[in-house]
Formats: C-alpha cells, sequence, structure tokens
C-alpha cells in the first residue's frame, strides 16, 4: 500500500513539473517551445487551451490565437482572464463578444455554465424527478412532502432545458475562425463566385453545416449576410 502510494506521489509530481515547464519556457520568451510543450496537454483542460492561445497570440498568430481561447471559453465560459483576452483578439478585427444589444451581465450570466455543464444539471435534474415520481408512486405518503420540490424541479429542468437549446444554437456554439492572413467570403462555392467581403485573420463567422467540396457555408450575423469560405481558411472550433 506504501509503495502504491508513493508511486502515485511521483506520478503527481512529475505531471506537476510537466505542468511548470512550459510556464518557465513561457515567461523566457521561448513561446515556440512553450507551445509545444503546452500542444502535448490534453485539450479538454481550458487552462492549457488558454496558455496555448497566449504562446500563439504572442507569436502573431491571431488566428489561432482566437481559436484556442474560444475552445478555452466554451469549456470554463466564466473565467474572466479568458474572457478577456478572448474579447481583446477579437476586438482587433472589429467585432465583440458581446452583442451590442445586450448587457455584459447579462451576457455572463447567459455564459455562466458551459454547454456541457448545462446538459449534466439538466440530466441530473431530470433523473431526480424521476426518482421522486417512482417514490410517490410507491409510497403515497411521500406526496404531500414532496409535492413542492418537485414543481420547483420541474420549472428549474424547463429553465435549463430551454437555456441548453438556445446556447446549442448560439453562434459561440457554431462559430468558425479565419486561420489564415485573410478569407474571402463568396456568395458560392467556388473561386469564380463573386466576393462578397474579405474577413481578416482571427474573424468569427457563423458555421450553418453545409458543405460543398473545398468550401463551408457562413454567415457574418452582425452583418445579416452569408456566403462561402474555403475550408483551407477556416477551422471549425
Amino acid at each position: 500500500m506504501k509503495k502504491i502510494s508513493l508511486l502515485c506521489l511521483l506520478l503527481g509530481a512529475s505531471v506537476c513539473a510537466g505542468a511548470v515547464e512550459p510556464a518557465k519556457l513561457y515567461k523566457k520568451g521561448d513561446f515556440e517551445g512553450a507551445l509545444a510543450e503546452y500542444r502535448k496537454m490534453s485539450e479538454q483542460n481550458p487552462y492549457v487551451l488558454y496558455n496555448t492561445a497566449n504562446c500563439y497570440y504572442k507569436l502573431g498568430k491571431r488566428g489561432l490565437a482566437t481559436l484556442y481561447y474560444l475552445k478555452a471559453f466554451k469549456i470554463l465560459p466564466r473565467n474572466s482572464d479568458i474572457r478577456q483576452n478572448l474579447s481583446f483578439v477579437l476586438m482587433q478585427t472589429g467585432q465583440s463578444l458581446v452583442p451590442k444589444d445586450m448587457p455584459q451581465i447579462v451576457h455572463i450570466v447567459y455564459f455562466f455554465f458551459s454547454i456541457y455543464e448545462i446538459k449534466a444539471i439538466s440530466y441530473l435534474l431530470f433523473w431526480t424527478l424521476a426518482a421522486m415520481l417512482s417514490l410517490i408512486f410507491l409510497k403515497k405518503s411521500f406526496k404531500k412532502p414532496f409535492l413542492k420540490p418537485l414543481i420547483y424541479l420541474f420549472f428549474l429542468l424547463l429553465i435549463f432545458v430551454a437555456w441548453g437549446i438556445s446556447r446549442s444554437a448560439s453562434f459561440i456554439e457554431n462559430a468558425g475562425v479565419v486561420t489564415e492572413n485573410s478569407a474571402s467570403l463568396l456568395s458560392g462555392p467556388g473561386d469564380n463566385f463573386k466576393v462578397y467581403s474579405e474577413l481578416p485573420e482571427g474573424y468569427l463567422v457563423e458555421l450553418t453545416g453545409e458543405e460543398a467540396d473545398d468550401f463551408l457555408e457562413a454567415g457574418i450575423p452582425q452583418k445579416q449576410i452569408k456566403g462561402w469560405i474555403k475550408k483551407s481558411e477556416i477551422r471549425k472550433i
């Protein structure tokens, strides 16, 4: 047992040491080295994604920086550092994280939970309701003490389900980022079509899910236009 505990401690120490190393490289200005280390780590960790984005930004790759800030934001949207840096890079392309017609506090509340957390809470509420209803069905005496909590839980479940549906359809959840120096938004899926707009590196577009050959259909909600962009010029979040 002691050997197992010691092994766990050693493994934990090695993981911590590995996590500290890229931070040291970053502080020394070795952004390439720090990036190489961060890219070896799990992309399920929002802090790894955030630090990866910082490295890309320092290396002048604004598109990839925006991509990784957004990935971090989707996992941990309530983190103020992630939100601030994402807002900063979007401002450089003339965009804003918070829509003009939405108060910032409303946007913060709306994106307080990640879509994964909203789904997890919805499932938890659903199965809690199911368990309570089963208990009432099995034993009638539970009906009176469980009635009010059931009503509250039911309305809370409706709120989270509606919240999840709204978030799944939101711009952030379906975004793509221009990762090349620029990208052309075309009227159709081909180089011979009319150019609607030239988009700078780091620009966010809303992907519709439609594809045609080497092109993806994308929209710019704030300009109310839709077109096609080469797959090689854009990355899905």
